[in-house]
């Protein structure tokens, strides 16, 4: 969600989006199984620029707070659609954007978010983001310049956004929106109940809203207003009723949440929003066709190879009655790409699939954590306890995941965070004929513990015939969120009572190549990562 994260590149009619922002035991007998307005004033209005005209108005909202609001239109007179575009990021950044558009017969909207640069009212981390867009569809309306078709883009903060309008906006032509999640709650300010320290602190810092990092722990239930108000709930799909695309990567920091989103699109949505969407996602971080990934290169096809031309097609035909780009129902509803093995060329790996249904038609598989610390699709013939000491003051660290940071995320050798460390246990399984995972994977854990509350991580790995232990997907639970988010149930701290966790790995699409092995590591912290 950084700034820097996101490059915009012209390519045929649309702007491409690109975001470049104490004791526990383990006992042997669980399995893993296979996110009225009014204008107040215009403060000045440029045309000695290489830009079209722009207006720079404070929109008022419902509550008297105003947005600061940059209006670019064509140069032509008469009334035109509009991109609303709304950022954390300053509204200056959109301003190629809005040349383009313009060029095109569009009118472009750039808008600094609430408590943001030149906006006025409080900082409320995406919490109004739906009646701020609400109200300024309202205010656009009562302009001569503005003939009702209204779409919106953006990736990562301004992706989030996007989302975050779905209960309130109600008359949108069509959404582009990349590398982001309608769950921000649950999968970015939490995951897991445990906090997304990295993710969180970092970001609200580098847009210089720091302070609003240790207000989140105000809110540690899903069940809160403040919760409800940051992430979609499942009766709210409803009011999509427009064609939409969503764009991501398998080692995005949301990259469930860009899953998530789909699907409540395609399979929730109202009429005119239900089985209207498309789904990318490739093998990527937080940006679009970025190479080398973490320390993994890969072959050139990674690059996406059609968002440009669904939004072409979807954006001339909702926005300029044009149906010069094709027709955008007729590409796949969902194109993904197949990750695997970079050393080794092969057809079944490393390439795109396309889907009519997420998740895909899949058969589930379990693997069974055994005695001997190997997994196994068999149970285990007898139970075992597998017990390590865990010190909260030397945490297991970070080394790359589904993170922001450019230079902490991606698929890493875990080794040299993970080797000689009393506190981490290893299973693997080794690999003879290539298998491939696609779909959501959870690790179904039992366990017993002499505290109270703790987390439990684990992570999902490839080990290469070389050694290299690198990562795929991690996912946390803090046993107090065991049963969800919505409440905090502590353990008794006996030391005897075994209690049930699920961690959620979130989604991928993987070959594990032949030779290698599958390693599912369990520990109790990834630090800073939560």
């Amino acid at each position: 969600m950084v700034q820097d994260d996101q490059e915009y590149h012209k390519r045929s009619f649309i702007e491409k989006v690109k975001a470049l922002s104490p004791a526990v035991k383990i006992l042997l007998v669980f399995g893993m199984i296979l996110i009225i307005a009014t204008p107040i004033a215009i403060y000045f209005v440029t045309k000695n620029s290489p830009y079209p005209l722009k207006a720079t108005y404070m929109v008022k909202m419902r509550d008297g707070i105003k947005l600061a609001t940059d209006v670019y239109l064509p140069e032509e007179d008469g009334s035109f659609p509009f991109i609303l575009f709304r950022t954390p990021y300053g509204k200056a950044e959109a301003s190629s954007m809005a040349e383009f558009y313009s060029e095109n017969g569009i009118g472009f909207i750039s808008q600094d978010h609430r408590g943001c640069h030149a906006s006025e009212g409080e900082y409320t981390l995406f919490g109004s983001d739906g009646p701020d867009a609400q109200d300024t569809i309202n205010w656009m309306k009562e302009q001569n310049w503005f003939n009702g078709k209204v779409a919106t883009e953006g990736g990562s903060a301004r992706g989030i956004t996007q989302y975050m309008q779905v209960p309130y906006v109600d008359d949108l032509q069509c959404q582009a929106i990349t590398i982001a999640t309608p769950k921000l709650y649950t999968q970015a300010i939490f995951q897991g109940g445990a906090p997304r320290k990295m993710l969180g602190e970092n970001w609200l810092n580098g847009i210089g809203q720091g302070h609003y990092y240790d207000y989140l722990f105000n809110f540690p239930l899903s069940s809160s207003n403040f919760a409800h108000q940051h992430q979609i709930d499942p009766w709210e799909w409803g009011n999509v009723t427009w064609p939409s695309m969503h764009l991501g990567g398998w080692y995005d920091c949301f990259s469930q949440g860009i899953i998530d989103g789909y699907m409540g699109y395609q399979y929730h949505g109202g009429v005119g929003g239900k089985g209207n969407a498309k789904l990318i996602i490739g093998p990527w971080t937080h940006g679009i066709d970025s190479n080398p990934e973490g320390e993994l290169q890969y072959p050139e096809n990674l690059k996406d190879p059609m968002s440009t031309d669904i939004f072409n097609a979807m954006f001339a035909e909702k926005l300029l009655d044009s149906n010069e780009y094709g027709d955008y129902r007729t590409f796949p509803n969902v194109t993904y790409y197949v990750m695997g093995d970079t050393t080794a060329q092969s057809n079944q790996w490393n390439r795109w699939a396309t889907s009519s249904v997420w998740p895909i038609p899949y058969t589930n598989r379990s693997y069974y954590l055994q005695p001997d610390q190997t997994l196994d699709i068999d149970l285990p013939s007898s139970s075992t306890e597998c017990t390590y000491h865990y010190d909260p003051m030397n945490p297991v660290e970070t080394r790359g995941g589904a993170n922001l940071m450019d230079n902490n995320r991606g698929p890493y050798d875990q080794n040299p965070v993970e080797d000689g460390r009393e506190d981490i246990i290893q299973f693997d399984y080794s690999v003879t004929e290539p298998l491939l995972v696609t779909g959501r994977i959870t690790v179904n854990l039992f366990i017993t513990s002499n505290c109270t509350d703790t987390d439990f991580t684990a992570k999902l790995m490839d080990v290469h015939p070389d050694g290299r232990s690198m990562l795929i997907t991690d996912g946390i639970v803090r046993m107090r969120s065991r049963a969800g988010q919505d409440k905090a149930v502590f353990m008794d701290g006996s030391d005897s009572t075994i209690y049930e966790c699920n961690i959620d790995l979130w989604s991928t699409s993987y070959f594990f190549n032949s030779g290698h092995k599958i390693r599912l590591s369990i520990s109790s912290s990834n630090y800073p990562r939560f």
